[in-house]
């Protein structure tokens, strides 16, 4: 079975995210943003470019203000730092420049899952872990790269803001 590179993946995702992010800010530069993350999930090859800004949560804080939920609940890590509520959660699916610079990899990565499932239990099993770690070294590399190339400072940021990387199953 033919092996992902490392290379090859950070350079798929840093390649597909960059002027992702830049049509993004660009369609967006009137919000301030509080927060940027990226989210893998490595059996799904999801690799989620998330923002959010004080003005897409507004909805989200009077969401859960009508559920009886208390502003500095809402505000905490619980609600307002958890991308799964922010309204831009998977901003690079909803971008044709995304699904056109990623869909190749995505096509290698969904041929080497099914390598894998071709493989009895113990194999398959390490394999999966194998590509799992693999995918998310990769994710936090591009997410430095995406750090250290300062597209973020092209966002209007609040005094909050915040950047992070994790694996989805690190956190749920």
């Amino acid at each position: 079975m033919k092996e992902i590179s490392k290379a090859d993946l950070v350079d798929g995702l840093f390649n597909a995210a960059i002027p992702c992010i830049e049509k993004f800010i660009e369609e967006h530069n009137n919000e301030t943003f509080f927060g940027f993350a990226i989210e893998t999930l490595a059996e799904e090859g999801y690799f989620h470019l998330c923002a959010s800004s004080s003005e897409s949560f507004q909805s989200t804080v009077d969401e859960y203000l009508l559920s009886g939920e208390t502003l500095e609940f809402i505000m905490g890590e619980d609600i307002k730092w958890n991308n799964q509520e922010w309204a831009y959660f998977d901003l690079n699916y909803n971008c044709n420049i995304w699904n056109k610079a990623w869909e190749p990899m995505l096509d290698i990565i969904n041929s080497h899952k099914n390598n894998i499932s071709q493989l009895n239990n113990q194999e398959s099993t390490r394999a999966q872990q194998k590509f799992s770690n693999l995918f998310k070294e990769a994710g936090e590399e591009v997410y430095m790269k995406i750090i250290n190339s300062r597209i973020l400072d092209k966002m209007k940021q609040s005094s909050d803001f915040r950047s992070f990387f994790f694996e989805h199953h690190d956190a749920f």
